[in-house]
């Protein structure tokens, strides 16, 4: 399972990357967002190779950014997606989206290749806030944090006034400091007007440069131990903010005792609902892959709880009353372990609870849960099968 799989990668990451560490220091990588300094976003990777952020850092005489907020340097913008190439550690690069925004704050969840973690910002006008940090989360879903937000375990990324030399205290035991104003910033998506953000930790010197209407462009955090040079590097490559496909790994089946696993996406973006997404999926076919769910068929909802004592995670999933056509269906119950699969495995869950409008799922000749008995086991031959080499 995933949770067990990344633990170490998690753990190891961090230490590797000290300082700018994946989310004990989030900063590292942590903003970014809208239009270039062209007023326009581009989706894809230019030729330019990003510079060394010292020699491509013109002298600032300017001491404070005109007319601009600590907002317009972490803007909220729906369909937010971006790709960073690093430099100096396996996981380096990252892919980011806004998930969801809500109010002032941004659900950011940000893949490195080795885990995936969740991030709640608070934007104001006066700060940049981490309130909420979740590991290990790896599906487009939004979770009620708000039970779980600390007011003394935050991390203050930027802080107004947008003046140089203006700094603040993080949260975290170090502080930031605004450290240059009307910086220009070639990266691998473009070129940008920036401010440099700087942070000693003591280990690692860490040096972000935000523009405003995007956020993050580019980042790097180096070893401050002559005897150790150690310098990792985060370029902006990709920018987009017309959403982005999310990965999905489906289960098949092939025969009626054997399965297969294939790699899909579905196009969503910023306050999407999965439910739809994954209907549409389930309902899908092709030539070599069949349909899972029937057509009249429908996911409602699609909803997380975890067990504070154990960390267990449950998905439910609440079908409308079409999914009992299965009963009729020659491949019924190899579809549904299909489903059931697919879904516990997108969510990252330890169990998974289905439903049909509201009540435990009864399937004629297939399955016929209980409110005792609610728990849906998915075959170990199924959660098994291997991944189809496209």
């Amino acid at each position: 399972m995933k949770q067990k799989a990344t633990r170490f990668l998690l753990l190891s990451t961090s230490l590797l990357l000290g300082s700018c560490s994946w989310f004990n220091n989030a900063e590292d990588i942590y903003d970014e967002s809208e239009t270039s300094s062209s007023e326009q976003v581009s989706s894809s990777a230019s030729d330019e190779t990003s510079e060394n952020p010292q020699s491509s850092q013109s002298s600032s005489t300017a001491e404070v950014a005109p007319a601009l907020t600590v907002a317009n340097y972490f803007p909220m913008i729906e369909g937010y997606q971006a790709v960073f190439e690093g430099d100096g550690n396996e996981y380096a690069g990252f892919s980011r989206t806004y998930d969801y925004i809500e109010d002032d704050t941004i659900y950011m969840r940000t893949n490195n290749g080795g885990t995936s973690v969740l991030e709640l910002v608070e934007v104001t006008e006066d700060a940049v806030r981490v309130v909420y940090t979740q590991p290990e989360f790896y599906a487009h879903e939004k979770i009620d944090a708000a039970a779980l937000i600390d007011p003394e375990n935050t991390e203050t990324l930027l802080e107004a006034p947008i003046a140089l030399g203006h700094s603040w205290e993080t949260g975290l035991g170090t502080t930031r400091e605004i450290t240059a104003i009307g910086v220009p910033m070639s990266t691998q998506n473009d070129l940008y007007d920036t401010i440099e953000v700087t942070e000693d930790t003591g280990d690692f010197v860490n040096k972000e440069y935000y523009a405003a209407g995007v956020g993050l462009v580019y980042a790097s955090s180096e070893s401050t131990d002559p005897d150790a040079p150690y310098t990792v590097v985060q370029d902006l490559a990709e920018l987009s903010t017309e959403g982005w496909a999310e990965p999905v790994s489906v289960y098949y089946p092939v025969t009626k005792d054997e399965y297969t696993q294939a790699s899909e996406s579905v196009n969503i973006t910023t306050n999407d609902d999965m439910t739809a997404a994954f209907t549409s999926l389930f309902q899908s076919e092709n030539d070599s892959r069949p349909q899972l769910l029937p057509a009249d068929a429908a996911i409602q909802s699609l909803t997380t709880e975890t067990n504070e004592e154990t960390f267990e995670k449950t998905l439910y999933v609440d079908f409308s009353s079409g999914i009992i056509a299965l009963a009729d269906d020659e491949w019924g119950m190899q579809k549904l372990n299909s489903i059931m699969a697919s879904s516990k495995s997108y969510y990252n869950a330890d169990h998974i609870e289905p439903r049909i409008d509201g009540d435990p799922i009864e399937i004629d000749g297939l399955v016929g849960l209980n409110e005792a008995n609610p728990v849906f086991e998915i075959p170990e031959s199924v959660m098994n099968a291997s991944m189809i080499e496209e």
